[in-house]
């Protein structure tokens, strides 16, 4: 099984790399990301399975400020909620597969 993940409608909301040193910069939310993973059958290519996750960072009350480096921290959280979601479909498919397999045997 091949797995392509991408990342769709991405809304960042931190200063961008090189900004001026002394500015700052305070958000209510990292942002939003939308994650889209593919499960692909490795010798045809053929799509088995899609996820998509929509991700949307906490709210804070109160603007806090926002680094380069405060929202990655914020966007792992939505990259290992989707890696769990396709550890997910993939054990489930695996069962799946097994029952069929089963199922075929005790046909015959």
């Amino acid at each position: 099984m091949q797995v392509a993940a991408s990342i769709v409608d991405l809304d960042i909301a931190a200063p961008e790399a090189g900004d001026i040193q002394r500015s700052r910069t305070y958000v209510r939310s990292a942002g939003s990301m939308k994650l889209v993973v593919e499960l692909r059958d490795a010798t045809s290519g053929a799509i088995v399975g899609r996820i998509i996750d929509y991700y949307q960072a906490p709210e804070f009350m109160e603007p806090q400020r926002a680094t380069q480096v405060s929202n990655a921290d914020e966007f792992r959280l939505g990259f290992e909620e989707a890696a769990r979601y396709t550890h997910e479909a993939i054990s489930v498919a695996k069962a799946e597969k097994r029952e069929e397999q089963e199922r075929i045997k005790l046909e015959k």
